[in-house]
């Protein structure tokens, strides 16, 4: 059977849809139409045939916005119907936007609509049996594979910073000022980075600290840096902007550890076997986990508004008391796990 799987999530939740992914494909090619990241990150992955990508997904379905997209979409339906698909997987949430038109194009295919219940910490498993799968017959990872280039062209670039470098992800989207009028309320305020910071290079077992990230996250890594004092900053290295989705699994792959919020990057350090500390605060680590085979230690400030993401609460929110509560100890003693878990693991 030849399947096409229409799933327009975040990068985070393409990463957590991969043992499901690596289970429809056991019988038959299974083809992606996602958004543009989905394509570098799924390059290398052999449970996924073709991965087709649509610009502005959620929009076009009127005004100046259905002239400006129209012609990119009736393109693309000509090439998935050109694929001769069996099936195709559609998300019961996905906007009317999409599901319309799919049908200008399907034709006769079958368009088999998966539940995925948003919040819920089964969601996936539900996921599975909508679709008649023996949830309990999936790899317990989302594991992903990284070429023998692609380690290489990773270990070139980090070999001049040292054996033991560590990937920093402070947040979990734009911090240009225009976009963004409140903090990234994912992340740590940038004071408690600092801090933690200062203290995993006290410790002297690293050799850097490499600030990962788009290029739209540059302005809160160049506040962290500001924050910490002059005789740290040589182990600081900014590389926010350089690397792709695909560079990215490589260079992660290849680190010492990593230290992120709850965002897509993440995701991909646990799936590809990076040890991980990861920070929470306004979302759920039971409804987004991290997991994978390196250890994940993970981290959760607290407020009486958890878990407030999704809400209009965290629309509202302005102070990110949540994340304020992880102390410089509390991160410390996550971060010294961590080096206790990947020390054993070598051992």
């Amino acid at each position: 059977m030849k399947r096409l799987f229409v799933y327009f999530a975040g990068l985070g939740d393409l990463v957590i849809f991969i043992p499901l992914f690596r289970k429809l494909s056991e019988n038959g090619q299974l083809d992606l139409l996602t958004r543009s990241y989905g394509k570098p990150l799924f390059d290398e992955q052999a449970y996924i045939g073709n991965t087709f990508t649509l610009m502005h997904p959620n929009r076009g379905k009127k005004g100046i916005a259905r002239v400006l997209f129209s012609r990119h979409r009736r393109a693309m339906g000509s090439i998935l119907i050109s694929e001769g698909y069996d099936e195709i997987i559609v998300l019961a949430q996905e906007r009317t936007v999409i599901t319309d038109w799919i049908k200008t194009w399907c034709g006769s295919v079958p368009v088999k609509v998966m539940t995925y219940p948003e919040g819920d910490p089964e969601r996936l498993k539900k996921g599975f049996e909508s679709l008649g799968i023996d949830s309990g017959d999936r790899d317990p990872y989302p594991l992903m594979e990284v070429s023998p280039e692609s380690r290489q062209v990773a270990k070139r670039k980090l070999s001049d910073l040292g054996e033991k470098v560590v990937g920093i992800q402070i947040g979990s989207g734009p911090s240009n000022v225009w976009l963004r009028k409140r903090p990234n309320l994912k992340g740590l305020p940038l004071q408690q980075w600092a801090d933690l910071i200062c203290g995993m290079l006290d410790g002297g077992s690293i050799d850097a600290l490499v600030f990962h990230g788009t290029n739209k996250e540059t302005r809160d890594v160049d506040a962290v840096r500001r924050l910490v004092p002059a005789k740290y900053k040589r182990y600081l290295y900014d590389w926010t902007g350089e690397l792709g989705v695909k560079g990215l699994g490589g260079v992660l792959a290849e680190s010492y550890a990593f230290v992120s919020v709850d965002t897509g990057p993440a995701h991909i350090a646990a799936a590809v076997g990076c040890p991980m500390l990861v920070v929470f605060g306004p979302s759920d680590p039971i409804v987004y986990p991290m997991r994978g085979e390196a250890p994940v230690e993970l981290l959760l400030g607290k407020a009486d508004c958890q878990f407030c993401m999704g809400t209009p609460a965290f629309k509202a929110c302005r102070n990110n008391i949540c994340m304020q509560s992880l102390g410089i100890e509390k991160l410390m003693d996550g971060w010294k796990n961590l080096e206790k878990r990947i020390s054993n693991n070598e051992n």
